[in-house]
């Protein structure tokens, strides 16, 4: 009401007076049609600041109940980790045993794994891949043969490591 008395003065206003000087006093006096329903009720307004605090201490509780997840996702992440680790080791040992009982020579043994290991897909699975390239490679097993080719001789493989030696002795 104190705004009011402020627009009027001493004096009393025609209605033209009243709305120019209403307009000059815009920031400070707002007037509002409540039956337009543009105001906002002291209860409803009540209302909603309870509700708002309501939620601001859900939120702080949360806060505080979720302030250790962070670590123990980290946490989580290392085991994760160390497990996927530790099954890499599990199958790369499995698959070096089963290299090991196909009688792959242990010289070969990793050259093997490489080789195999890039041949296996949602397809193959290694131990197929691994028989499959044992029956191409089998320079690769266990007592066999060198195959040295004298490309001198028509391409035929030596009997021995001596009969080469011979042959270089008796070309000098």
């Amino acid at each position: 009401m104190e705004e009011l008395k402020t627009l009027f003065g001493e004096s009393s206003l025609s209605y033209g007076e009243f709305e120019q000087k209403l307009n000059e006093a815009s920031e400070t006096i707002k007037l509002a049609n409540l039956k337009s329903g543009s105001y906002i009720d002291k209860a409803k307004y009540d209302k909603l600041e309870k509700g708002l605090e309501d939620y601001k201490t859900k939120y702080a509780e949360l806060e505080a109940n979720t302030k250790g997840y962070n670590e123990l996702k980290g946490q989580f992440e290392d085991i994760t980790n160390k497990y996927n680790d530790l099954l890499g080791k599990q199958e790369l040992a499995d698959k070096m045993s089963l290299i090991r009982k196909s009688n792959v020579s242990e010289d070969f043994a990793e050259f093997v794994y490489s080789k195999v290991n890039g041949l296996t897909d949602d397809k193959k699975d290694f131990q197929t891949a691994l028989g499959e390239y044992l029956q191409e490679h089998k320079q690769y097993l266990n007592g066999a043969k060198g195959t040295y080719v004298n490309l001198e001789s028509g391409g035929t493989p030596p009997k021995s490591a001596n009969e080469i030696m011979n042959n270089l002795i008796r070309r000098k």
